[in-house]
């Protein structure tokens, strides 16, 4: 399996996958150049899929030259932040409604780790398989996307956009109104997320280990 795979990925997939990414994030950031509402929209709903292709990677030359040229970035990594929090607040409506202990024990740690800034282990172990959390997260997403964007939301820093990125939504000259919106932009997309899980259900079974 891997003499077969390992010079696929390597002269094929990788590159191919690499390509893509930074396309992507080159049409992304014309959008934001050119219609940031639905810019932010777009991304904020689609997100889950650019993570789980591992092609937000090619977006991040731009956010390093926004952050070196500008002093902020108000593009990816904002929306990150909004989509992150979402899946967070999609999986622990799963913990909190379900009554399977397994899938209630998953879902709080991968809950956790979403709201932090890590979001792979609540949409591969939860939200993917259930479906309904894994599109409150994306209509959460794509809502409060387009609204951060709109209110020009920045952060100054590069990290891991999750509630441990919040200082980096200070602004420099100490005006509060950045952080404000950041703070509100990311209780908002886990509440509507949360509320729209637990609205529309899931079907309540055991997760199998695919």
């Amino acid at each position: 399996t891997l003499l077969i795979t390992i010079p696929l990925i390597l002269a094929f997939i990788a590159p191919l996958g690499s390509y893509l990414g930074n396309y992507l994030a080159m049409g992304i950031n014309w959008l934001f150049e050119n219609a940031g509402i639905f810019a932010g929209l777009l991304l904020g709903a689609f997100n889950p899929f650019i993570v789980m292709t591992g092609m937000h990677y090619g977006f991040f030359p731009m956010i390093l030259e926004n952050l070196g040229t500008l002093g902020y970035d108000n593009g990816y990594l904002v929306v990150n932040l909004i989509t992150n929090l979402a899946q967070g607040g999609a999986v622990l409506a799963v913990a909190l409604k379900t009554r399977n202990k397994e899938l209630k024990s998953i879902s709080i740690s991968s809950g956790i780790s979403a709201v932090l800034g890590i979001t792979e282990p609540a949409m591969f172990g939860v939200n993917l398989k259930l479906k309904k959390p894994f599109y409150a997260a994306m209509i959460s997403g794509g809502i409060v996307g387009a609204i951060v964007v709109a209110l020009g939301l920045k952060t100054y820093g590069f990290i891991i956009p999750g509630l441990v990125a919040l200082p980096g939504y200070v602004s420099p000259d100490g005006n509060s109104t950045n952080l404000i919106i950041a703070l509100i932009g990311a209780l908002a997309a886990f509440a509507i997320a949360f509320g729209l899980t637990w609205m529309m259900g899931f079907e309540d079974k055991k997760l199998d280990n695919e």
